[in-house]
């Protein structure tokens, strides 16, 4: 993700969620040295038409997916999964034990993706969300080494 990409990162952020992370939250992710942030970009268009996003950082052995979005017009086309796929790949190539995240236990399209994945709830955090109050479902996936690798056809960059 480039700073470029912000302005329609942003707007598929604020259209997707009910507290949207803000600008600078993201400029954060793009420019920390613990931290990666990936635009999805639309290949058929010649503008860079941002058409999803995921951001993660690493906490020891483990990486944590901190946000993973997709604009309407690209939903259930099976980029989403991709999208986790790479996330899945990349936590594998650098030889790390497994994924966490946090979830909505609303957001019921994001827990499909996540169960069809092989993630399990692992706990609760209880308030996570402050704009509802709402608790938050901790959801793990481990990648040990014998655990059979996730398709990816998304590459870095």
């Amino acid at each position: 993700m480039l700073e470029a990409d912000l302005n329609q990162v942003l707007a598929i952020e604020r259209d997707s969620f009910p507290s949207p992370w803000s600008g600078e939250a993201f400029l954060g992710q793009i420019r920390s040295i613990e931290a990666w942030a990936f635009a999805l970009i639309d290949g058929r268009r010649r503008d860079r038409a941002v058409i999803g996003y995921v951001c993660f950082w690493q906490d020891q052995d483990r990486l944590h997916l901190l946000n993973l979005c997709l604009a309407r017009p690209y939903r259930g086309q099976g980029l989403a999964e991709g999208l986790l796929g790479f996330v899945t790949e990349f936590a594998r190539q650098r030889g790390l034990s497994g994924i966490d995240l946090e979830v909505r236990r609303d957001n019921l399209a994001a827990l499909r993706l996540y169960r069809s994945a092989g993630f399990i709830e692992a706990g609760v955090r209880p308030g996570y969300y402050s704009d509802t109050g709402q608790d938050a479902l901790l959801m793990t996936l481990g990648l040990e080494s014998g655990q059979k690798p996730v398709d990816s056809h998304l590459s870095e960059g």
